[in-house]
Formats: C-alpha cells, structure tokens, sequence
C-alpha cells in the first residue's frame, strides 16, 4: 500500500509520494539539519550507484549540494537526453547557483535551450531570460579556448535571432559559428 515499484523487475521500491511526504515532514520535525543533510547525501548517492541519475539530481538539490547535482546533469545531457523533459531540466538548472552554473558551460547552453523551448521563442521576455546563460555558455568556451563547443553556442544564438526576424545578425552570427565549427559538424 505505501510502496511504489521503482523498476519493472519488482527488485526496487520507493515510498508512495504521500506516505514519502508524510515521512519527510516527521524527520524534518525530529532530526537538525546536519541529520537531514547526511540522509538526503546518501539517498543521493545510493540513487546514483542504481542508475537513477534524476531522483540522485533531486536529493543533491534538496541538500543544496549544487556542483554534485551540476556533474550529475551534466552526466546524462545528450542529444534527445530531455525531450519532452525540458521543464524538469529548466527546474533544476535554475536552482543552481551562477557560479556553480559558470565552471559548466554546457549546462549553461542547456539552460538557455530549456528556456527556449519552455516558452515563447519570438517573445521578447524569452531573449532575456536565455542571454545570462547563453553568455554564461560562449564565456567559458572562450576561456576554455574550445572553439567547436563556442561554435555550437553562436548557432543557438543565430537561430534564437533569426526567430526574432533580425536576419542580417543572424545571418552574421551563423557565418562566425561556421569559421569555429568543425568541418563535420
């Protein structure tokens, strides 16, 4: 009645979210926060070691453990990784601090894409809310001197502009991804 099977085995289970819930409230009531802190780190990376990278992501954000939950997204971004998952990626992309955010240029590029397709790609409010981590993104490639990985990020910016109807600096900006890109790309 209180478990939910984790895996289609029946080899792992979890707390129903309500009896979870429920739990969580009376251990939050009992033990300090450095008690909770170890249980939510370990629970973290018990998730990790079965393969459940996305509930060890959540545990590491709800101890504040944001650099181990930074390496664990970065772990499972790939093309397609969050179709249809861009709502959660965005959700914890922005819990993370933005110096946790400016040592991981390529989540920085994810969080722009996440909020690019989380709202309205021609509305105005969308190019501000991407501009700080796509900036976050081509700094750190820049400073890295990776010119394929600042490519990428000049052709989301070209594409993001070219929605916005500004053609001729989209144009410019794909003509600059290419000289960075490789021949194959």
């Amino acid at each position: 009645l209180f478990l939910t099977p984790l895996d289609g085995a029946r080899q792992w289970y979890r707390y129903h979210p309500l009896f979870a819930e429920a739990m969580q409230h009376e251990a939050r009531r009992r033990l300090d926060e450095a008690e909770l802190a170890g249980l939510y780190d370990k629970a973290s990376a018990w998730y990790e070691q079965h393969g459940f990278l996305a509930e060890a992501i959540e545990m590491a954000l709800r101890n504040q453990g944001f650099d181990r939950a930074a390496r664990l997204i970065e772990r499972i971004l790939g093309p397609g990784s969050f179709y249809g998952e861009e709502h959660t990626l965005r959700r914890w992309l922005e819990q993370l601090p933005e110096e946790v955010l400016r040592t991981y240029p390529a989540l920085c590029l994810a969080y722009a894409m996440a909020i690019l397709f989380t709202e309205d790609r021609r509305a105005p409010a969308t190019a501000a809310l991407l501009e700080r981590p796509l900036q976050l993104a081509e700094q750190g490639w820049q400073a890295g001197d990776n010119r394929p990985k600042l490519g990428e990020a000049l052709t989301f910016r070209a594409m993001v502009t070219w929605w916005r109807g500004d053609l001729a600096r989209s144009f410019g900006l794909a003509r600059q991804a290419l000289a960075l890109l490789p021949e194959e790309a």
